[in-house]
């Protein structure tokens, strides 16, 4: 059975189209811009780029920027962030998923992305104002179609597939999420 197509993987509600337009057919890959939801497990994004990848029949290409002096940020920030990332490219790998990592001075994703000549880039959602920024900022510089998946918001996702009207109290909560486990394993 055929995966899902561009238009339907845009109409998916967690995905935001940023810069428009059909793939790059000349295009290599399919970029994954890895910022906020940094697993190869569970995350919506990874997993729609690699549907998109497969309907336009690209390879995929992961990408993640290192930054250094980020306000806030101290050395045992980066060891956890570095070593989370080897797990990342452990698990990407026996998907079968390239994976590069760029440190500062180094990272610039529109570089990158001028370099390996993408057919689509993906990103994951981030709703701090400076991310929100750069994604404008890279969506206007990029020549190709950029999206952004919200990789985040999982509970959300399936129960507004399955009801437009629910409660917020915790009984209401965890009868829904048994009735959509039983739907999804059925």
């Amino acid at each position: 059975m055929p995966g899902p197509n561009i238009e339907q993987l845009t109409a998916d509600p967690c995905v935001t189209v940023r810069h428009g337009g059909p793939p790059d057919p000349a295009g290599g890959a399919v970029i994954y811009w890895m910022q906020r939801a940094q697993r190869a497990i569970d995350n919506p994004a990874l997993e729609t780029v690699i549907a998109a990848a497969n309907a336009i029949d690209k390879l995929v290409v992961v990408n993640v920027g290192l930054v250094v002096g980020v306000a806030g940020a101290n050395l045992r920030h980066y060891q956890f962030l570095v070593e989370g990332l080897g797990d990342v490219a452990d698990d990407l790998a026996h998907r079968g998923v390239a994976f590069v990592v760029r440190k500062s001075p180094d990272h610039d994703f529109i570089r990158f992305c001028v370099e390996v000549r993408p057919a689509l880039v993906i990103g994951d959602e981030n709703p701090l104002r400076a991310a929100e920024r750069t994604k404008r900022q890279t969506a206007a510089g990029l020549r190709v179609p950029f999206w952004t998946v919200d990789a985040d918001v999982i509970v959300i996702r399936y129960m507004s597939y399955a009801s437009t009207s629910w409660k917020f109290d915790s009984t209401a909560y965890s009868e829904r999420m048994q009735a959509l486990g039983e739907e999804r394993s059925t």
